[in-house]
């Protein structure tokens, strides 16, 4: 049986905007042109856009360090798993809630979702979707704490989930 090593599904273009209540809107691009993998030997250009809406319901106090609320995600593309062979655009709407911790310059965040909408359960295909795909950890390290009077939030995030593994240096203007 022969395993493939990790490949990087190619590279994030992220930014968005928040409110000092902990509101979040975020874009983020993912592209690879011209990719190929032992799975997928011809190439293939790989384009994902994804808007992510949270919304803190607890705590929505300014310097809050627990904030919880529901959180909405619309990804369309033309893949959705970082190995998929697909070229087919499709799109894939999420619900559902998440719990945010702080503590000094760390963020950490856990996602339980939901997907309401997936072209694929629209055309009648199989999705293999597991528990275990509901659920996504994301951790943020704000580089903009270590700068006086620095408003705008910098940030190197990690998200884990089985769906998607990235890491990005991210930019959100307050407001």
């Amino acid at each position: 049986m022969e395993t493939e090593s990790f490949e990087p599904a190619g590279w994030l273009v992220e930014t968005g905007i928040s409110s000092e209540f902990g509101d979040e809107i975020i874009f983020d691009t993912v592209f690879n042109l011209g990719a190929t993998s032992t799975s997928n030997p011809s190439p293939t250009n790989y384009l994902l856009f994804d808007v992510d809406l949270s919304i803190p319901l607890l705590g929505r106090e300014e310097n809050s360090w627990i904030k919880a609320g529901p959180f909405l995600s619309i990804e369309y593309g033309n893949f959705r798993f970082f190995d998929s062979t697909s070229t087919d655009w499709e799109e894939t709407t999420w619900v559902g809630a998440f719990v945010m911790m702080n503590f000094g310059p760390w963020e950490f965040t856990v996602r339980g979702e939901y997907p309401i909408q997936m072209s694929t359960i629209l055309e009648g295909e199989s999705t293999d979707l597991n528990v275990a795909d509901m659920f996504e950890m994301r951790i943020r390290f704000y580089l903009s704490s270590f700068f006086k009077n620095f408003v705008d939030k910098l940030f190197l995030e990690f998200l884990l989930s089985t769906r998607e593994r990235k890491i990005s240096v991210s930019f959100m203007e307050p407001f």
